[in-house]
């Protein structure tokens, strides 16, 4: 058991140190980032298993774990616990990030292409209503759309009605006259905001808005990066096992090539 600890301690603590460096042709470690969740669960069952037999060799696992601790705590959301500093209590602000793919005339995806039209409307409708009347103080949505032909509900201004000030950045669509973008939506007031990448597409982009808290000033970045597109090749779905092999190789192949572009992206 000695030995496992020790084995198993240096491979977590090997994972944990690839994982702090950036994916790149170069350093193919591309897996890494998506293995250290695995770790991270091996790890604690490895040491509560220790524990409970009483092995001194735990020891290893158990600094090994804190060594990868700000992966575990930006994977669980365990912040909140630390709310409180000297005693006072801070303000706690709710985000909400979501993605409006669903929004009428936002179905190029297909999402709505097997069910009737009265089911369509409903979840439209419903989804409308809960982008409309959430309490979060902070909203970011991506693909937002506005101004489409048949739009009944003009969001932008009923965000307005419902004291919210917003940044909508966007560019034309090219199937209509209609508006296309992400959109960064606050109870309190916006004091600057801006676009820090628009792809060629305009599709894509990366917005900010700082927002005033009290003498505070809290600056949210909104995303969209370009989707992967693997939904198509999901080997649960294949009919065959050729079929899902292809697949498993062409998920994979778009998971190495997606993290090298995101990687990109962020670096510039």
């Amino acid at each position: 058991m000695k030995y496992f600890n020790f084995t198993a301690a240096l491979l977590f603590f090997l994972i944990y140190s690839l994982g702090s460096i950036p994916p790149s042709v170069k350093f193919n470690l591309w897996l890494v980032n998506f293995i250290i969740p695995v770790a991270l669960l091996l790890n604690i069952v490895f040491l509560l298993a220790g524990i409970v037999m009483k092995k001194r060799s735990s020891l290893y696992l158990l600094i090994v774990l804190v060594f990868g601790s700000n992966y575990l705590f930006s994977t669980i959301a365990v912040k909140s616990l630390f709310n409180q500093k000297g005693g006072g209590r801070h303000e706690v602000i709710s985000v909400l990030n979501y993605n409006l793919s669903g929004l009428p005339g936002n179905t190029s995806s297909g999402q709505y292409k097997n069910v009737t039209n009265d089911t369509r409307d409903s979840a439209l409708s419903g989804m409308v209503n809960y982008v409309l009347n959430n309490a979060a103080d902070i909203q970011c949505y991506q693909e937002f759309a506005y101004g489409r032909p048949g739009e009944e509900t003009d969001m932008l201004e009923e965000f307005e009605k419902r004291g919210y000030e917003y940044y909508f950045s966007a560019s034309e669509s090219r199937r209509d006259s209609s508006l296309f973008g992400i959109a960064i939506v606050s109870r309190f007031p916006i004091l600057d905001k801006g676009d820090v990448m628009v792809s060629d597409n305009g599709f894509n982009r990366i917005s900010y808005a700082d927002i005033g808290i009290g003498p505070d000033t809290l600056r949210v970045v909104n995303v969209h990066l370009q989707s992967m597109q693997m939904k198509a090749f999901h080997p649960g779905f294949s009919e065959t096992m050729e079929d899902g092999t292809r697949n498993v190789r062409v998920v994979l192949h778009k998971l190495k090539s997606g993290v090298f572009e995101r990687s990109n992206r962020s670096d510039n």
